[in-house]
């Protein structure tokens, strides 16, 4: 009954030969959001202080210059910043 396709569990949905099913969770890293006090936050550029993106910067193009939140960049881990190839998501 198949032409080379694999279904996928519980789905009618077919693959072209070759390909498979993966978790996304198999095919990169999650980067969870930064965690930071919101007093300490600021809508404007600072020494110290790093941009963080919010989901309404991510639309059909990333938008890296407006509605950025400023905090003390103590709070950034070095995986959570974008570095060039990331992806971002917003859910």
């Amino acid at each position: 009954m198949t032409t080379g396709a694999t279904d996928q569990p519980g789905s009618m949905r077919k693959l072209p030969a070759g390909w498979r099913w993966a978790r996304v969770g198999e095919l990169c890293d999650f980067i969870r959001g930064v965690t930071f006090q919101k007093a300490e936050a600021g809508a404007k550029p600072s020494a110290g202080y790093l941009p963080l993106l919010r989901a309404g910067n991510i639309s059909g193009a990333l938008d890296l210059e407006n509605d950025l939140v400023w905090v003390p960049e103590h709070y950034v881990s070095d995986d959570q910043r974008r570095r060039a190839g990331d992806r971002v998501v917003a859910g």
